[in-house]
């Protein structure tokens, strides 16, 4: 469930479900990263290019060939990016292997940039696996990852002795890991010599909700893989989640969604018209990302502390973003109850905690055996106010509330593997004898039919603690 329903950007609805199943335990999302995302980078030095994208990869390509070709041969300018494997093949037949990767090392120059802030906020998300096309090394430049142990897989052979979460490195490294995977022959006979690492992208499809990130709809490697996946699963290809900024006609999102690939377009966003031209890539990406933060639920180790999980702030020009709700522990109350034991305001403090305990037991994460720490905070809060409570029960509206400040109390003692003494022991014993089971009563007052399960269930812990406490 989320905080507030937001029906100014269809496409939330999609990328929530992505973010629902991130932050299951264990995870049930992974992430595929294309070269968009790597123009997120920052740059070591000022006069550092960017990052090329398939467009300019392609266009340097061409001018290479052109200038480079022997023959006087030419080739088409501005070429599209679905052209850039076939410029690739042709500058491999042309030149050889070593001369093609000492081209793409001299145009990626992966030593000039560094990770960007988003390399690391994506890292930080609990993904099952992060798959990456990218030859640069930004991904692998984050790590360590605080909490996030990441294996990196940059070999096929690495792969049956690393352990998720990962990130692999589909289509080679700058720059030490060859070949790179950039001619249109390697696509073509990647499906059999790198086949585990096919599997392990179409397993990660089928068992998890896969985003890709950094990729267009045109881009040949979104391209290439969503062919190999359609080839080998057919009909039982599940969805895949395409976000960023893609700017999509209704035609082109119709054929994507014929595909199986559901597009979250951040062109469509109420915000996007605020976005300046050379942001709107990195706004769209911060975006995704702030959503998928957004997402994070009450970690069950931090009960009982009420303390919510870290969430970062909304800028005003990416609102909105949706949140999940949280139902998380109450502060519990240190307050010394004022006056005495009769009087209303004492009474009413001691109601206040009652229904603080009653709220956090009611988050409590089912374990078995309560955590040594958590246990320390329980028995610590629990002898604050046991002699309150106690002292204060003759006093309280009647049997069935009696019954249930008890039960609240016992279940926390019992939690937190602490003997009932004999104080306590008496007076459970006491509202015990006040419940007539067969008549429906405790202390002679009916607490009514919808109430009476939970006066069964109290009266059951009660019973039981006594028992455990005689043994």
């Amino acid at each position: 469930m989320t905080d507030q329903r937001n029906d100014e950007f269809p496409d939330t609805l999609f990328l929530n479900h992505v973010r629902d199943a991130l932050w299951r335990r264990p995870s049930q999302a992974s992430v595929m990263i294309g070269s968009g995302f790597s123009r997120n980078a920052r740059t070591n030095r000022p006069d550092a290019p960017d990052i090329p994208l398939w467009d300019d990869l392609a266009r340097a390509l061409a001018k290479s060939l052109t200038r480079d070709n022997q023959k006087g041969e030419h080739t088409r300018h501005e070429p599209a990016a679905d052209r850039v494997l076939d410029l690739a093949q042709k500058y491999k037949d042309s030149f050889g292997r070593t001369r093609l990767h000492q081209f793409l090392m001299e145009s990626v120059r992966d030593e000039d940039f560094s990770p960007g802030k988003l390399h690391q906020r994506l890292l930080e998300l609990p993904w099952s696996d992060v798959f990456t096309t990218n030859w640069d090394t930004l991904l692998e430049q984050c790590l360590p990852v605080p909490e996030r142990a990441y294996t990196l897989v940059t070999s096929k052979n690495h792969l049956p002795v690393c352990p998720s979460p990962r990130i692999v490195k589909l289509h080679g490294s700058i720059p030490g890991t060859f070949p790179l995977i950039a001619t249109k022959k390697d696509y073509r006979r990647y499906r059999k010599r790198y086949a585990s690492f096919v599997n392990t992208v179409q397993q990660a499809m089928m068992e998890t909700v896969f985003l890709l990130l950094g990729f267009s709809g045109e881009d040949p490697n979104f391209r290439q893989w969503l062919k190999w996946v359609r080839k080998n699963l057919g009909a039982s290809a599940p969805r895949i989640y395409l976000a960023g900024w893609l700017r999509l006609s209704k035609s082109r999102r119709k054929e994507l969604r014929e595909k199986n690939v559901v597009p979250i377009d951040l062109a469509r966003h109420p915000q996007a018209e605020n976005w300046s031209e050379p942001l709107r890539h990195a706004k769209a990406m911060e975006w995704v990302l702030l959503s998928l933060e957004h997402g994070r639920p009450y970690a069950a180790e931090d009960w009982p502390s009420h303390v919510a999980p870290g969430r970062p702030c909304v800028p005003a020009e990416l609102s909105p973003v949706q949140s999940v709700s949280i139902r998380r522990p109450m502060e519990e109350s240190w307050d010394q109850a004022p006056g005495k034991p009769h009087e209303p305001a004492y009474l009413e403090k001691i109601r206040d905690a009652l229904h603080i305990w009653r709220h956090n037991r009611e988050c409590y994460p089912s374990w078995l055996v309560m955590p040594f720490g958590a246990a320390l905070d329980i028995r610590a809060n629990s002898d604050h106010w046991q002699p309150l409570i106690l002292a204060a029960l003759p006093h309280l509206a009647g049997g069935p509330e009696r019954l249930g400040a008890l039960s609240e109390l016992v279940w926390r003692r019992e939690a937190a593997l602490d003997p009932l003494f004999k104080d306590l022991q008496k007076a459970v014993g006491g509202v015990l004898e006040e419940i007539d089971c067969e008549r429906r009563l405790v202390g002679g007052e009916e607490p009514g039919d919808q109430d009476w399960g939970r006066v069964r269930r109290q009266w059951r812990t009660l019973a039981a603690a006594l028992v455990t406490e005689a043994r």
